[in-house]
């Protein structure tokens, strides 16, 4: 059981978090990419090897209690395959991929913002 933390990426006014070789028995760090900032759009993509896992993007105001994003398309940014994209609008403050079930799963997850 590994703690991963993003990599923090930034061209121009895009902003990009990447969580790399997640596991289901894996902790995910969140992350607060814009710094007071309101209003942004963003996309996720999850990428690499499932292995019957559930991988879930949640989101938070305070840090601390986190629910289920849902994509523009009002349904939850969760998935059980790999090279899954979703594109969501929020003014959440902290973003958090989760996994769970599964075995030999290797995933990638990656966040790209705009800030509007």
């Amino acid at each position: 059981m590994a703690t991963i933390t993003p990599v923090r990426a930034v061209n121009k006014e895009v902003v990009t978090w990447t969580w790399t070789g997640v596991s289901t028995a894996d902790t995910m760090v969140a992350t607060d990419p814009f710094y007071g900032s309101s209003i942004v759009r963003g996309s996720a993509q999850i990428t690499g090897t499932a292995g019957g896992g559930t991988f879930t993007l949640s989101a938070s105001n305070d840090g601390v209690t986190y629910a289920t994003l849902k994509d523009t398309g009002g349904s939850a940014i969760t998935t059980t395959a790999a090279a899954t994209w979703f594109e969501f609008e929020t003014s959440a403050v902290y973003f958090k991929p989760t996994a769970s079930g599964g075995a030999g799963d290797d995933m990638n997850f990656v966040l790209s913002f705009r800030v509007y």
